[in-house]
């Protein structure tokens, strides 16, 4: 397919020697530890040092080694615009001002990235067989395409008129990202069976999703939504040919992420000073202040139910009444005090500044045990979606809120906007598998 050959051309080929890309991972692995370990012993390095080869490993362990294929490229992106935009750039201008920061956190960060990629991706080396597999109707398809509009309307109108954010968990939330989900997936089945007109009125209707909820819904916070909403577009159109994947372009664009989303959010101010109060850049800094502590300002036992939420923060406090509080709210709470945020306020502290939090010394294994969790929920869903792209696609997109906000974080926003989409590919895959060896029966009766 040409989707095949586009990912071909920007790395799909590379690393078909798999002993030779293991060693070589895991000698770039040690080096990268021991670059963190150096950071950690060093705090003062110069900073003429520490940029350059931070940067070069990210470059080598988000772009260079990765084995990219359909199945895995949006883990990929997530992951680079994730690393760069919450921990290199923010890096960068922290050193830029002359902020005093601690230079561990962030090369720690990427050694999660890059052991998520290396086994939640693992085994994904290119699209499965999709030759033969049954066609579905065009009736069924317009019936589909025809309720996905109805349910837009609906909850795009809803919004509109409560004008609330579409980031708060309210109900028109709720449809609205089942409803993107869906509509998605109804694009790669029309993707799949090539329906050209089909194809352009779907894709039609995201974009015009994406402009109501930028316009008219947005208000500024969550702005991490929006990249969730547009790397499974960007994954469709790579693989299905429109687009060629290129990953250097992230790389820049996750500059933008972190200065034009401050001046979307707040305007031009004058002073780039204030990006590093901003959101995408504070939770590095709130990390930095628990990793220069090592103490636990919370009960270790309740990162248990931090791991809770990570699995289950998607179900209403009304049908959990005894459900968890958030690490970001809970910092805000018993941290910083609430006096002066809203009563709704919660913080990031990254992916590792949770463990700080919560388990002081003993950090480590509870972030270990995080990245198992997440590998562990990523195969099962790749296990039941079968050979369809955007279903995992709109998992793999939360990469980012995982490395940006934590355990509760990504399980309060990967369900409803992947969970339709991954539901609808288990049932179409079982449908088609069933077809698939009701077939050769059915010919074996016919002949006997």
């Amino acid at each position: 397919m040409t989707g095949h050959r586009n990912l071909a051309g920007s790395r799909l080929a590379r690393g078909e020697n798999g002993d030779s890309t293991a060693f070589s991972y895991w000698a770039w692995m040690a080096g990268l530890g021991l670059f963190t370990l150096c950071c950690f012993l060093f705090p003062a390095m110069p900073n003429i040092v520490y940029m350059p080869l931070f940067f070069v490993f990210c470059l080598f362990f988000l772009i260079l080694i990765p084995r990219v294929s359909k199945s895995n490229l949006a883990l990929h992106i997530a992951a680079i615009l994730g690393i760069f935009s919450f921990y290199f750039v923010p890096m960068g201008f922290f050193i830029l001002y002359g902020q005093d920061i601690d230079l561990t956190i962030a090369p720690l960060s990427l050694i999660v990235a890059a052991l998520i990629l290396r086994w939640a991706g693992q085994g994904a080396s290119g699209p499965r067989r999709a030759e033969g597999r049954l066609a579905l109707s065009p009736a069924f398809m317009t019936i589909m395409e025809v309720v996905f509009y109805g349910v837009a309307l609906i909850s795009v109108g809803g919004s509109l008129l409560e004008q609330g954010d579409v980031t708060d968990a309210g109900p028109m939330t709720i449809l609205f990202f089942c409803c993107f989900s869906l509509n998605i997936f109804i694009c790669e089945l029309a993707f799949r069976q090539k329906e050209k007109y089909r194809i352009i009125r779907l894709m039609s209707g995201l974009a015009m999703m994406l402009a109501l909820y930028v316009t008219l819904i947005w208000t500024g916070f969550g702005r991490i939504y929006i990249g969730m909403l547009t790397i499974p577009l960007y994954v469709l159109l790579i693989a299905y040919g429109v687009l060629k994947y290129r990953p250097m372009l992230l790389v820049a664009i996750s500059v933008f992420v972190v200065l034009g989303g401050n001046i979307f959010r707040f305007g031009f101010q004058g002073d780039y000073r204030s990006v590093l109060s901003d959101s995408t850049t504070s939770g590095l800094l709130l990390a930095d202040e628990l990793w220069n502590s090592k103490q636990s300002f919370a009960l270790p036992s309740d990162m248990t139910s931090q791991f809770m939420l990570f699995f289950f923060n998607w179900v209403p406090r009304q049908l959990w009444p005894e459900k968890p509080i958030a690490v970001g709210a809970s910092f805000v709470d018993y941290y910083m005090g609430r006096a002066g945020f809203g009563e709704g306020h919660s913080i990031a502290l990254g992916v590792v500044g949770e463990h700080l939090y919560f388990m002081g010394g003993w950090w480590l294994p509870s972030l270990a045990l995080a990245v198992v969790a997440f590998v562990a929920l990523r195969k099962f869903f790749a296990k039941i979606s079968g050979d369809f792209v955007i279903p995992l696609a709109l998992f793999d997109a939360n990469l980012i809120t995982f490395l940006w906000g934590g355990l509760a974080a990504f399980g309060a926003r990967y369900f409803f906007l992947s969970m339709p989409a991954i539901a609808a590919s288990a049932v179409l895959t079982y449908y088609l598998r069933s077809g698939e060896a009701a077939a050769p029966q059915a010919v074996k009766a016919h002949r006997s």
